[in-house]
């Protein structure tokens, strides 16, 4: 919580869409309930956006103006279910690049958050192999 505090708004968008023959995929909020009484689960679909607020604010606001103290939601704690191809689809449309949801996410804190990449890492090092997998999951062409 040092570094930005408590997150106060997160937006998911979906980069791509799962196809009949995939179960899973969804992002599944453990404490909301659909109109059917079930657990409310958001299927990915290429282009829509998913926004919450995981923390409601108290009002507070510290010297320079920052929100001070949000009081955290456990009602939108959520996880993203894995992608299963069904056993009733063709073994020729359940390729491993088809077993992949992508999404791009934003988080929204109390305050200044710095991005951190564990001891090591690096964004730069990866990026030929994100855009390899954009290629084979169809998000982009080569021009």
């Amino acid at each position: 919580m040092e570094n930005g505090g408590q997150r106060i708004a997160t937006l998911l968008v979906y980069l791509n869409s799962l196809t009949d023959d995939q179960d899973g995929g969804a992002t599944v909020f453990r404490d909301l309930k659909d109109s059917q009484g079930q657990q409310l689960k958001v299927r990915p679909k290429r282009g829509n956006a998913l926004l919450f607020f995981p923390a409601t604010i108290s009002g507070e606001y510290d010297a320079t103006g920052n929100v001070n103290n949000a009081v955290p939601d456990d009602r939108t704690l959520h996880k993203g279910e894995p992608v299963k191809i069904s056993s009733k689809s063709s073994s020729s449309s359940s390729s491993s690049q088809n077993k992949q949801k992508v999404i791009a996410q934003m988080w929204v804190h109390e305050r200044e958050y710095q991005p951190a990449v564990p001891q090591g890492n690096c964004h730069m090092d990866a990026e030929d192999a994100v855009r390899e997998m954009e290629r084979k999951l169809g998000l982009v062409t080569d021009e």
